[in-house]
């Protein structure tokens, strides 16, 4: 083995060479849209911050007047549904596992470009009233930080050690790969210039809604409840002792500025079917929140500006195996389309 002091000085040179190529192609590539610069715009459909995107994505077309946020629950409630029922322009401003800041920042966004902004239609989640993270898309953006101005939650400034989080990890390291494998492959959600993830799960079943019954297999759908059930009692609904105040703040922030511009706020609590609701319901506490969790967002209706809409009743909810949901949270395009025109003639009264 050649332990020169001239191998040595070779080894560690190419090393750091090494290491230097490896920064400069995360910069380059920029996974989650850190500093933007404009080679990462090559990228800009694959990178990991589907908030930096749909922000990015509002700005080349300002005329949309209705938004929609939410989670992957909201997916399904068309932005074609909208814009025929309610007769305007809509775009959809959703991300998929999005806590109530993400969407806060995105509705400021909305503010900001959609200047003749009527609607939005926020489909809400239950577990949103329990933790209120930071997440690294936020606080490492500069520009999606400063939309978290004006409620009480402080994001966190981004530090030294973020950037070394970013740019010197293997985590950062294989996103980058995955944003350059996605490129060159095509195989990446495609974001539609309406805000619409094109994924296959965002789709109608083509028959009435009448007929929407009996075509889940049971197996299956039992094992997605409990599926659900786990990830949620681990994560999402963990330790949810109370309504967070911080995101309490952040709907009284969002109606105060509705009232202001104007605009139409319709809240539809997120359907849950009674199966896992049940399970749910086997913890007292969750049984409480969930209460709370609906007076608190009826508390905020003023049949003005603000409307809340809870289907949770609804028949088509509670049949069990009914192929209006695979999994006891998502409901397909029919039954939310069915919601939006409940919607509709609530406006009409």
């Amino acid at each position: 083995m050649n332990n020169s002091p001239k191998f040595i000085k070779r080894v560690l040179l190419n090393f750091f060479i090494f290491i230097f190529f490896i920064i400069i192609f995360i910069i380059f590539v920029d996974p989650i849209a850190n500093i933007n610069l404009w080679p990462s715009q090559v990228f800009i459909a694959q990178n990991n911050n589907m908030v930096f995107n749909k922000a990015k994505l509002m700005e080349k077309d300002k005329s949309f007047e209705a938004i929609v946020l939410g989670s992957s629950t909201s997916e399904t409630f068309l932005t074609s549904d909208i814009n025929s029922i309610f007769k305007t322009k809509s775009f959809h401003a959703s991300v998929p596992g999005s806590n109530t800041l993400i969407r806060y920042v995105l509705f400021k966004k909305a503010l900001e470009t959609f200047h003749e902004l009527k609607y939005v239609f926020y489909i809400l989640d239950f577990y949103e009233l329990n933790h209120l993270r930071d997440d690294r898309r936020i606080y490492n953006n500069e520009m999606l930080r400063e939309l978290t101005e004006g409620i009480s939650y402080k994001v966190r400034q981004s530090t030294w050690q973020d950037a070394l989080t970013t740019y010197f990890s293997f985590q950062s390291f294989m996103e980058s790969l995955q944003v350059v494998r996605k490129y060159f492959t095509k195989k990446h959600p495609i974001l539609l210039s309406d805000g619409t993830l094109n994924w296959p799960n965002v789709i109608r079943e083509e028959h009435p809604i009448e007929k929407v019954q009996g075509s889940v297999d049971s197996e299956q759908f039992n094992s997605a409840i409990e599926y659900f059930y786990q990830l949620h009692i681990k994560d999402y609904l963990n330790n949810f002792d109370h309504l967070n105040p911080e995101v309490v703040d952040i709907f009284q922030k969002m109606n105060q500025l509705a009232k202001e511009r104007k605009i139409k706020i319709f809240y539809i609590l997120s359907p849950i079917h009674n199966l896992l609701k049940e399970k749910f319901f086997s913890h007292t506490k969750l049984k409480e929140r969930f209460k709370e969790w609906q007076n608190e967002m009826t508390s905020y209706a003023d049949e003005k500006n603000v409307f809340v809409f809870n289907f949770f009743e609804h028949k088509f909810l509670n049949e069990n195996y009914s192929n209006v949901t695979h999994d006891g949270l998502h409901y397909n395009a029919n039954i939310n389309r069915f919601f939006l025109e409940q919607v509709k003639l609530k406006l009409k009264e």
